[in-house]
């Protein structure tokens, strides 16, 4: 009788999602991860530039793994190591530390 119930669900999910070809599956094709920061909101690392007509070169980075986004905890003071884009979208040390902190959730943008 479960064996059945389930060959139902599975069923009627797949008959459902065939209709609705449009329907977003979750993904985005764009992800800005950034922490504030006493001198403002910084973008971790380089990789997730969102416009590669605009050269991500130059600009000020925070030297984190991408992970600190999921493992960060809210309300804690962390120090964060600066560094600026290379020609590579390496995130490259500056050796200047600065307090950082995650976002807020209601912060946190997402770009598609």
């Amino acid at each position: 009788m479960v064996g059945l119930f389930s060959w139902a669900i599975f069923f009627a999910t797949i008959a459902c999602s065939l209709g609705n070809t449009g329907v977003s599956i979750g993904l985005t094709n764009c992800m800005r991860l950034t922490w504030d920061t006493t001198a403002g909101t910084k973008f971790i690392g380089c990789k997730n530039f969102c416009d590669p007509s605009n050269s991500a070169v130059g600009r000020e980075c925070l030297v984190l793994s991408p992970s600190v986004s999921t493992h960060g905890r809210q309300g804690v003071n962390y120090t964060c190591l600066l560094g600026e884009c290379d020609q590579q979208n390496d995130c490259k040390p500056a050796d200047l530390l600065i307090d950082c902190w995650a976002p807020k959730p209601n912060q946190i943008s997402l770009t598609t």
